[in-house]
């Protein structure tokens, strides 16, 4: 080591005196036979750099950028390369996250209890649907409801129209489609049922043709989609379905839902066998199963705030980077490339 010193010692020594001559051979264009042994020097600085493994500081030629850096650095600067890898993926990961949760957002849901309960409107329509049908209509024979555990005719306010869709011409009957005075429920179950019976024409045999009923439970003051029901009521049972109130807030309106609101009530069919048969009868009772009204409402769980938090805190953790120490270091941008140097960038991040 103390040779390698030497030799180097001897090269800065070269180095210097090569400099001296050069400023007289400037100042006296005289003296043309002087030279610069820079030949010598560049082969003594590298049998200085051959005699040992490890070289601590590289000294190059006028006019070069000075350049020196310690094992310790060296080994810092491939770990930032990890790490800047590392946070880029890890930008890129939250990211698509933020952006999957913008497309599929969560829903929290509320039950609130709601005494008494408003019943939706209901229409009743003929299963066959046609322009010129004989057996398409029906017609409307009783209500009743339970008060106190005893059931009771009433006469309940009702529109008879036609509602055509996709071609077909639905004779239907609307019940409580008014949403000034609307039949409420004050108990669940059969305490609070509503029954309608229908007389409903007999139909032909044919393969398109069904004898029933279908059932649509619907927003006040809306028309249902009868053409795509799923909710049919036949002859000789009490097909009794039993309603669980929806509401669904949703983040952005659409054309189905201007005001962004969605009421849905889902039905769960049960029937049991009539005493009092006939043929052309069919009843439809409803009820609710619970007086509660679940609310659900979107939410979006991460938002463009828990995305600029996440890789925020991830950058400090690693990197130890923040706004005010990035602004330091692009402000030392235009000085390293005054003075050819990294060295000023590299003392603000380390």
């Amino acid at each position: 080591m103390a040779e390698f010193d030497q030799q180097l010692d001897n090269v800065v020594a070269l180095d210097q005196q090569a400099e001296n001559e050069s400023n007289k051979q400037s100042g006296n264009s005289s003296d043309s036979s002087r030279s610069i042994p820079t030949v010598n020097s560049q082969t003594q600085l590298n049998q200085a750099y051959d005699a040992n493994v490890i070289p601590v500081q590289a000294i190059v030629t006028k006019r070069s950028m000075k350049c020196s850096f310690t094992v310790g650095e060296a080994i810092t600067f491939v770990a930032w390369i990890i790490v800047i890898g590392f946070c880029i993926w890890y930008v890129t990961k939250s990211v698509g996250q933020f952006q999957d949760a913008q497309v599929s957002p969560s829903t929290s849901l509320a039950l609130i209890e709601t005494v008494p309960l408003a019943y939706p409107a209901v229409t009743i329509c003929n299963w066959n649907a046609m322009y010129d049908c004989a057996y398409c209509n029906l017609t409307l024979l009783y209500a009743t409801i339970v008060v106190n555990g005893s059931v009771i005719d009433v006469d309940l306010p009702y529109e008879y129209r036609h509602i055509e869709q996709e071609g077909q011409y639905f004779s239907c009957y609307v019940f409580n489609n008014n949403s000034d005075n609307p039949l409420s429920a004050q108990a669940t179950g059969y305490g609070g049922t509503i029954s309608l019976a229908f007389n409903v024409p007999p139909v032909p045999q044919d393969r398109d043709a069904r004898f029933g009923l279908q059932v649509s439970f619907h927003e006040i003051g809306t028309t249902p989609n009868v053409f795509a029901e799923t909710n049919f009521a036949v002859r000789e049972v009490d097909n009794y379905f039993v309603l669980t109130k929806y509401s669904t807030i949703h983040l952005k309106p659409s054309e189905q839902f201007p005001d962004g609101v969605e009421m849905v009530w889902a039905s769960t069919l049960s029937t049991v066998r009539l005493t009092d048969i006939r043929d052309n009868v069919v009843v439809i009772s409803f009820a609710y199963n619970t007086l509660n009204e679940n609310k659900i409402a979107e939410i979006i769980t991460y938002t463009l705030e828990s995305l600029a938090g996440e890789v925020a805190g991830m950058i400090g953790m690693m990197m130890g980077i923040d706004a005010l120490k990035m602004l330091r270091g692009i402000l030392e941008v235009p000085y390293a490339i005054h003075q050819k140097s990294a060295r000023g960038i590299w003392d603000v991040f380390n």
